[in-house]
């Protein structure tokens, strides 16, 4: 529980000294940065007595002085998860209280809240290390993100700047959310399927392998907007020489060669993870199914993909969060996307704004994660992974 300590340390500090809340005369305007003891009187306490109760259990369990230790990290998860909701919830009432005042217009959420949120994780991944059923775990982790979704819901969070800017955009945001979303999983669905082909030739054939590989590494390292800048003269000349070009929309700028680029940085992972797992097959298995008389094509499809299904999972799960993250540009060259409210916000100079548009990127990446690391999980307990181990094919 070193780690656990070390984060409600950082908790308290970021309760005492950092700047929780900024006050603002107006949505632009740079403001006043206040530490939680100062903005929130006596509820700036009860979240520094959370973090030292927090860290003091955490200390007793690393010197090996706590009974009970399941028990006791979960005290530590709960203590220091408490802290998140508590916090917005004093933060939220302390904007309601200050726009009554002609003075500060708006609360935004200053550095020590988000060192603040950081601190909560570290101090719940520490304690699941000495927690081992997955039902109680999952209680955990979800405790304190269920308790902030709810105080959204209920508009108990309505006073704060970011909320206040998320319903001022709640249309547009909703549009560029969802084509952000068609990026990501439309260019690593193709992904997923150019690459699990490219991936099972690389493992079989040695020319193969070079080019593949040859290709995709250039790719990999190429910056997203001189690689974007390359495919847009390629998606203008198909525009203007190719008559079906133009109805879906293809061009030299648009959608057309950021998903391109998308499509060639998802598929990196996939193809990597599904050559390496492939060759990483114990043979007696592959052995086995020819003996039993199956051809090429039937022994991949019925035998090694099934058995490698986990690891092009974890390559799936990389391609998706690199994606999610990656679409931001999209909005540089009028393909829409969540960067166009990021970008938008900086143009304004609305933090907030900025703000709202990174965390729901960062939302999808984790959900993406999230979401294929249970189902990995799930195709491992099944037995469907036949391969020989490895860190280069382990996620």
């Amino acid at each position: 529980m070193r780690i656990g300590a070390a984060g409600a340390f950082l908790g308290a500090l970021a309760t005492v000294l950092g700047a929780f809340v900024v006050l603002r005369p107006s949505r632009i305007q740079a403001g006043e940065e206040l530490s939680a003891l100062e903005a929130f009187g006596g509820g700036g306490w009860v979240l520094l007595g959370l973090w030292i109760a927090a860290a003091v259990l955490a200390l007793l369990l690393e010197r090996g002085l706590a009974r009970g230790r399941a028990p006791v990290a979960a005290a530590v998860a709960v203590l220091a998860g408490a802290t998140l909701p508590l916090g917005l919830l004093l933060a939220a009432q302390s904007a309601a209280d200050h726009a009554a005042t002609a003075e500060w217009a708006r609360t935004s959420l200053g550095f020590g809240f988000w060192l603040t949120a950081f601190a909560v994780y570290l101090a719940i991944s520490s304690a699941f290390a000495e927690i081992r059923g997955a039902a109680s775990r999952a209680v955990l982790a979800l405790a304190a993100p269920s308790a902030v979704v709810a105080l959204i819901a209920t508009g108990r969070l309505d006073s704060l700047s970011i909320m206040i800017e998320y319903h001022n955009f709640a249309q547009p945001l909703t549009e560029n959310l969802i084509q952000h979303i068609a990026y990501t999983l439309g260019a690593s669905g193709v992904a997923l399927v150019l690459g699990l082909a490219l991936g099972v030739l690389a493992s079989k054939r040695a020319w193969a392998e070079k080019s593949v590989f040859g290709v995709l590494n250039v790719a990999q390292v190429m910056p997203a907007l001189a690689f974007i800048g390359l495919v847009m003269p390629l998606m203008g000349w198909l525009r203007e020489n190719v008559p079906l070009a133009e109805e879906f929309g293809i061009g030299g700028i648009g959608w057309a060669p950021v998903f391109i680029v998308l499509l060639l940085y998802a598929m990196y992972p996939i193809t990597r993870k599904t050559y390496a797992a492939v060759k990483a097959l114990d043979c007696g298995i592959t052995d086995a199914a020819r003996g039993m008389g199956m051809g090429p094509l039937r022994r991949v499809f019925e035998v090694e993909l099934p058995l490698v299904a986990p690891v092009v999972l974890a390559g799936l799960r990389i391609a998706l969060v690199q994606t999610a993250a990656g679409a931001i540009v999209a909005a540089l060259v009028g393909g829409g996307g969540l960067g166009r409210i990021v970008f938008y916000g900086l143009e304004q100079t609305a933090q907030d704004l900025v703000l709202l548009g990174v965390l729901a990127i960062v939302g999808l990446g984790l959900l993406f994660d999230i979401t294929l690391r249970l189902v990995g999980a799930a195709l491992e307990r099944r037995g469907g992974l036949g391969v020989n181990t490895t860190a280069e094919v382990g996620s």
